[in-house]
């Protein structure tokens, strides 16, 4: 239980309780006429790197004395390119305030170059360290990707997307010498980054194609809808499979090539540096190489994952979230089924399995099922049998010469003889011999299902028989 309280605490700051920073505390925005007044607040150092974009170098406070950074950037014309990535990236460090992310602290502007002052970064870029090692061992990318993955859980909490995450831009706060060093990195370079709040500056809508291509979503590369936030946790599936066997997952002679395998292609788990490296690892990469973005997991899904917290997951993908509310889950899904549930129309604790190709959310019936289901719509001989069962226990009795031959019917004659046809008489019974005895019982059924018509008759009867007295005693006479 402490070490649950201690994992809801800990992102309790990482999507949660942090948010940008406010308007009053965000860094000063200064402009000066020229490098002179740059450089009586800050005295410049040595070069610590170089880009296409800028030169990255060591200054000190001259105020303070605190070493930073100071990223110098020459302005091109306006609308360019370039200037449109500088002032993105203005624009969304300014509002960011986490502990993995490249603090800005000071803003300085001449007519011809932009002075970004940041903290100071000395371990160098995560390339070099990767480099070095030839891979991580799986502790230390753990620890990697859960500081990744705060940065990104924290940006999509705030509707920012990087879009051009990659070993490149995340830098070691300290440098690592020994084993027991810790870890401790900063995301950086947000020229390309999304921000919805800054309609201002760019497009709501994420269609352009943009990126690094070893890093980028096989939707970025297809470009043909807009995509999601979705493409930095795919990304962040390329650095953790590279940080931990020394390769990326999909490789390329050129662009075309490589553009294919990312879109067509997936992961393999092949390699000897694979041999050691736990399942739940691998799950994990695989969940962030979905290319089906609706069952890639978010970002904070990843945050939460087994391999982070050795427990079960809590969040799950859009989809997955869906299917377990309704019941309901895609017949070519091979994900497990759902740890936690948030509605109640299926215990967790049941498990039913499908030897038939059903999802197991959804069985095959069985036979015993399908016979229920059959008897509920019985024939048209037991429909017959049933409304002949429902007749009087008790009917009224026949003549004694009759009796004999109609009192008792066995069901099994019942059930066998056919529509229309006369009923047999059970065995073991005399059947009528002569023709007169057929008429007399076929007269006594008539009389017995039809009382009005037995009174006619019982009248003329006794018309008959009185004549006949009457003749036979005149005959005498």
């Amino acid at each position: 239980m402490a070490e649950v309280a201690n994992l809801d605490r800990r992102m309790s700051f990482s999507y949660k309780a942090a948010t940008t920073r406010p308007p009053d505390q965000r860094p000063p925005h200064s402009r000066v006429e020229d490098d002179a007044a740059v450089e009586k607040r800050y005295a410049i150092g040595q070069e610590l790197g170089r880009g296409s974009f800028g030169i990255v170098r060591e200054v000190t406070s001259r105020f303070t004395g605190e070493l930073l950074a100071v990223k110098t950037v020459n302005k091109d014309k306006p609308g360019s390119t370039s200037i449109q990535m500088l002032t993105r990236e203005v624009e969304v460090l300014k509002r960011l305030d986490h502990p993995h992310i490249i603090k800005l602290e000071d803003i300085l502007e001449t007519p011809q170059k932009m002075y970004l002052v940041m903290e100071l970064c000395t371990g160098g870029e995560l390339t070099a360290r990767l480099k070095q090692l030839g891979y991580f061992r799986e502790s230390e990318a753990k620890e990697v990707m859960r500081q990744l993955t705060e940065v990104l859980t924290y940006l999509h909490s705030n509707d920012i997307v990087h879009r051009d995450l990659k070993l490149e831009n995340v830098l070691l706060k300290s440098p690592i010498n020994s084993a027991t060093d810790k870890i401790d990195i900063r995301v950086t370079d947000f020229g390309l980054a999304h921000m919805k709040s800054l309609s201002d500056l760019e497009d709501p809508i994420m269609d352009e194609r943009c990126g690094t291509p070893y890093y980028m979503a096989p939707e970025v590369i297809l470009s043909r809808h807009e995509y999601t936030k979705m493409c930095d946790v795919w990304s962040l599936g390329v650095i953790m499979y590279y940080i931990i066997c020394g390769k990326v997952p999909f490789h390329g002679d050129a662009n075309l090539k490589l553009e294919e395998c990312i879109v067509h292609g997936e992961p393999t788990f092949k390699e000897v540096e694979w041999i050691n490296i736990s399942e739940q690892a691998q799950t994990l990469i695989r969940g962030m190489l979905c290319k089906d973005t609706t069952r890639r997991l978010t970002a904070m899904r990843v945050l939460n994952d087994a391999w982070f917290t050795g427990q079960p997951s809590k969040f799950f993908t859009a989809i997955e979230l869906m299917e377990d509310m309704t019941g309901h889950a895609s017949s070519t899904s091979q994900r497990p089924s759902l740890k936690f549930h948030t509605s109640t129309h299926q215990p967790p604790s049941v498990k039913k399995t499908s030897t038939s190709g059903h999802h197991p959310r959804h069985p095959s019936p069985s036979p015993r099922t399908s016979h229920q289901h059959h008897s509920e719509k019985p024939s048209l001989q037991e429909k017959r049998f049933r409304s002949t069962s429902t007749l009087d226990p008790n009917p009224p009795t026949t003549s004694p010469s009759s009796s004999g031959q109609l009192k008792n019917y066995s069901t099994s004659s019942l059930r066998s003889r056919s529509p229309g046809r006369q009923r047999s008489v059970s065995v073991g019974q005399r059947p009528s011999t002569t023709a007169a005895s057929s008429r007399k019982i076929s007269h006594q059924q008539t009389t017995h299902e039809h009382p009005e018509h037995q009174h006619t008759l019982t009248s003329s009867q006794h018309k008959q028989r009185a004549k006949q007295s009457s003749h036979s005693t005149t005959s005498k006479t």
